[in-house]
């Protein structure tokens, strides 16, 4: 049994579940904010209910600073997390898997890892950041606008390292003995492709996929902690503070980052919704390396 890839795969799809259908369980809106008041105890005495409220029975998670629950904030941020990574993972990995394998089989090894190896270079995270630092903060765009920006810019920075990771794949089965005796005997380009390169590259394209979305959690993660979240930033003056539109978890985990000695929760339960994620992936990940592993590694029977 492949522990790995079974815990993998009910973390993840717990959470594909959350993105979907989270918010119908939450018993408050994404606006309703607990407001300053003063209530009564068993003893009659008045005591005062205000911001942030620790985990209870009212709020499971507790709230943040401003009255938001944070259990709510989750359900709804889940379906912006889940599908800015997927996002960018699936097209980078279909259009810079399709150009590597189109280019691993037709042009020169040489030539085409010396242009790659220079668009590897772009510094990725630095330019996300200047371009979209000053578009996101109090936007006149969408959340969904702002996060299909983000993504493509992610998906165009990104694209030319998964080209050059097919592309080297490619060319490993290019020289393949089944690949030789193919060309030798008069196969044409289309045959072999369909033939012996894509059915011996799918794992390899499985596992890339799995591979840019922790990528992309990470990098998202990143910006958060410098006030860039996706689907945008709001500012608020007198105290300037960043405040994640969309409640995306990797911006919800940055902004209560300042939590960590005082009202943990704020930070906790964030903390621990976006590393499931991360975890779920990376077990999937060496979930699958190690099935292929042992799939591949099978000795002939004789």
């Amino acid at each position: 049994m492949n522990k790995p890839l079974w815990a993998g795969s009910v973390l993840t799809g717990l959470v594909c579940l959350i993105a979907l259908f989270g918010p119908w369980f939450t018993p408050y809106g994404p606006k309703d904010q607990v407001k300053i008041s003063y209530e009564r105890d068993a003893s009659g005495q008045a005591v005062l209910y205000a911001p942030p409220v620790k985990p209870g029975s009212e709020h499971w998670f507790g709230t943040d600073r401003w009255g938001y629950d944070i259990f709510t904030q989750l359900m709804y941020g889940a379906k912006y997390t889940l599908a800015a990574v997927g996002a960018v993972a699936l097209i980078r990995t279909v259009i810079g898997g399709a150009i590597g394998l189109l280019l691993g089989f037709t042009r020169n090894q040489a030539k085409s890892r010396w242009s790659l190896g220079a668009l590897n270079g772009v510094p990725m995270f630095m330019i996300v950041f200047f371009v979209l630092f000053g578009i996101s903060l109090n936007s006149a765009l969408s959340p969904v606008q702002l996060t299909m920006l983000m993504c493509g810019l992610f998906i165009v920075l990104g694209i030319p390292a998964v080209i050059s990771v097919v592309q080297n794949k490619t060319w490993e089965l290019r020289r393949r003995p089944y690949v030789e005796a193919a060309l030798s005997v008069g196969a044409g380009r289309g045959r072999i492709l369909r033939r012996h390169i894509i059915p011996h590259l799918k794992e390899s394209l499985l596992m890339l996929f799995v591979n840019e979305m922790i990528l992309a959690l990470t990098m998202f993660g990143q910006l958060g902690i410098f006030s860039l979240f996706v689907g945008g930033t709001e500012v608020q003056k007198d105290p300037t503070i960043f405040v994640p539109v969309t409640n995306e978890w990797a911006g919800l985990v940055a902004n209560a980052r300042h939590y960590l000695d005082y009202n943990e929760w704020m930070l906790l339960f964030p903390t621990g919704a976006y590393m499931t994620l991360l975890l779920g992936f990376f077990l999937v990940s060496k979930g699958l390396e190690s099935k292929y592993r042992a799939q591949y590694s099978k000795p002939p029977h004789m």
